[in-house]
């Protein structure tokens, strides 16, 4: 009955889609580990929405043409439609407080992961321009090894080259 006067009062405004998290099931604890932990979500929060931003900035500086996906599906119709809680990875019979901080350790390991992969990609740039700064400068920079022979070099008593 909620969900149809949520529908009814949105029509033409937003789309409304049932987002399956299994709540009956999560096991929250306390009132006091509850509120504890809605004090930690908020920095957790703010350290999911950083790395969000900082992939998707790093998605769009390097394929501007091409929006991101999740498994061949664009964002917005995978997290309103397609997403589904993973137990394997998320189980239900686990405390909300470790649930949380399990997820937000996996985001802090892409954050990590993105940090390496990105040094790793300046790395490539920067041996990328000293190649070709060696082989596209002028002379006084650039090695003569694919310019002069073997058969080139002279050598008498009065000249060496």
């Amino acid at each position: 009955l909620q969900k149809k006067y949520l529908v009814d009062k949105l029509a033409g405004l937003a789309e409304v889609h049932d987002f399956p998290v299994p709540a009956d099931a999560l096991r929250v604890g306390t009132l006091d580990s509850l509120m504890s932990l809605s004090d930690d979500m908020t920095k957790m929060e703010a350290l999911a929405e950083a790395t969000c931003f900082k992939l998707y900035r790093q998605h769009m500086d390097l394929k501007e043409d091409q929006a991101p996906t999740v498994n061949g599906t664009d964002v917005t119709t995978y997290a309103t439609k397609q997403w589904d809680w993973d137990e394997a990875k998320f189980q239900l019979k686990t405390p909300l407080r470790e649930l949380a901080e399990t997820i937000s350790g996996k985001i802090g390991g892409l954050e990590e992961e993105l940090k390496v992969k990105l040094s790793d990609l300046n790395t490539l740039k920067g041996s990328l321009q000293a190649f070709e700064r060696r082989t596209q400068g002028n002379l006084m920079v650039r090695g003569l090894g694919d310019i002069v022979q073997e058969d080139d070099i002279l050598d008498s008593e009065y000249m060496t080259t």
